[in-house]
């Protein structure tokens, strides 16, 4: 995992962990170590503890080898979104965007790197994430969550001049979307 080493001193929060290891289950069957390190994470306390990154960066590892990194953003997406819920103070695709920001800041312990997000107006936000995971994985979680809050039409732009993977320190997305009939309907009702 030597592209990982700058993570060693980090920890994630263990229904990370957990989440991940749920979603990408169908690839463990040889990876015992694996499976015994999320089959640890059973109580709610081990939920909310801290561990040492190793097992999510092994899954990150594992989920690229095997192209499931789709998967994995998907399992993040509904991570999130059901944290979202149970706070009840998400309604939007902006506000869930500005969750996830706080969110990767609040299931990781030491420098992951950064993830922040900007507001352009209502329906249009620029990310920069210089975190550990793969491209797809971060974008496809976005796109997730957005949507789950009302957003339809979503367009995203990934800038390759701005790409870890062709060596630049961060990435850098834009995304656009619609606001379903839906969203509109339920902010009108709040007003």
């Amino acid at each position: 995992m030597k592209k990982y080493d700058q993570y060693s001193n980090c920890r994630i929060i263990g229904s990370s962990i957990k989440s991940a290891g749920e979603i990408l289950k169908p690839l463990l069957k040889n990876e015992q170590e694996l499976l015994d390190a999320i089959g640890s994470i059973k109580s709610e306390a081990e939920l909310k503890a801290w561990y040492p990154m190793d097992t999510i960066l092994a899954l990150m590892e594992l989920a690229e080898k095997n192209d499931f990194v789709e998967r994995m953003a998907k399992s993040g997406a509904l991570n999130v979104v059901r944290l979202m819920r149970q706070k009840g103070q998400v309604h939007t695709p902006e506000q869930a965007l500005k969750t996830i920001e706080m969110g990767f800041k609040y299931q990781h312990q030491g420098n992951v790197g950064q993830l922040s997000v900007e507001i352009e107006s209502p329906t249009a936000a620029t990310v920069v994430d210089s975190t550990y995971g793969p491209c797809g994985y971060l974008s496809g979680m976005i796109e997730l969550t957005i949507a789950n809050y009302g957003a339809v039409n979503i367009s995203m732009t990934h800038f390759s001049n701005n790409c870890r993977q062709h060596g630049a320190p961060a990435c850098k997305y834009s995304y656009s979307w619609e606001e379903s009939s839906l969203l509109k309907l339920r902010m009108s009702e709040e007003d």
